[in-house]
């Protein structure tokens, strides 16, 4: 990608996600890493004024791919698009007592994340761990 000025962004038109499913609507199965950045590197895209570009997002009704990271950003926006695929998963560490799984559990059910909660690491002591992500997306037949 060429550079750009400081305060204007690439918008991809159409949206580099919408490019991404064709592709892979196309190829019939899941892009590769190449496969991804090579529709990144050919798809039209234009230099808007970050403020403009912030109110296509909005008439857009979602956050396109991000090109700098669009291999990883592809995965999370492909649920949405094409209904395949799994949102990555954030996987923390935390050192606490047992008082702070009460807590933070409570707190996850209100915001509806899916989570799930491991005892203490047999390896380091007083480390539990807590999964956040969210479930697979539907199948598309």
């Amino acid at each position: 990608m060429a550079k750009q000025a400081a305060d204007t962004v690439p918008v991809f038109i159409p949206s580099l996600a919408l490019m991404l499913a064709h592709a892979e609507e196309q190829k019939g199965e899941p892009l590769t890493e190449s496969q991804v950045q090579k529709v990144r590197d050919t798809a039209p895209c234009v230099l808007m004024e970050r403020a403009d570009a912030e109110k296509m997002r909005e008439e857009r009704g979602f956050r396109d791919v991000n090109p700098e990271d669009c291999w990883a950003d592809w995965h999370r926006a492909r649920v949405d698009v094409i209904g395949r695929g799994f949102r990555p998963k954030l996987v923390l560490c935390l050192v606490g007592p047992k008082a702070f799984e009460k807590k933070a559990r409570a707190l996850m059910l209100t915001r509806e994340v899916e989570h799930e909660f491991r005892g203490p690491d047999a390896h380091a002591r007083g480390v539990r761990v807590l999964a956040l992500g969210s479930k697979p997306g539907p199948a598309r037949e």
